[in-house]
């Protein structure tokens, strides 16, 4: 998971100081609060280079694919996977 954070840093991603809280040290991230952030994925999506998607609803249209890998880690914790588990195939 701190891969992928630091990715999302690379991105622009401006880190809340209270999710710091032990970085220092080698503490955890607070990083189940990132995972609802839409700027987190917005600028994770921008480190790894991500564009649009053209995605069928009613019609076609685009979708940032930042917003798609995130209701796909919505999906894959449904299926009672985990989030490295996500991670590790979508971040390599």
């Amino acid at each position: 998971m701190e891969k992928v954070i630091l990715r999302s840093i690379e991105g622009g991603y401006d880190v809340p100081a209270w999710a710091l809280v032990g970085w220092e040290r080698g503490g955890q991230y607070q990083w189940r609060s990132y995972l609802l952030d839409p700027e987190f994925w917005k600028c994770l999506g921008k480190a790894e280079g991500w564009g649009y998607l053209t995605v069928s609803r009613d019609d076609w249209t685009q979708q940032p694919k930042w917003l798609y890998e995130w209701h796909r880690l919505i999906d894959h914790l449904a299926s009672r996977k985990t989030v490295d588990s996500f991670f590790e195939e979508l971040i390599k």
